[in-house]
């Protein structure tokens, strides 16, 4: 019951095995999350 579109998202945000979505973020990482937020806001 899904369109081509969903089925892209859902492949794409969930289903792919290369998404490591419980992998928390590195120092690092997080150190540019707060860079850019800090320069570009919540945009």
């Amino acid at each position: 019951g899904r369109n081509s579109k969903s089925c892209c998202l859902r492949w794409c945000q969930h289903l792919d095995p290369r998404v490591e979505a419980v992998k928390p973020f590195t120092i690092e990482e997080d150190m540019l999350i707060v860079k850019y937020q800090a320069t570009y806001g919540n945009r």
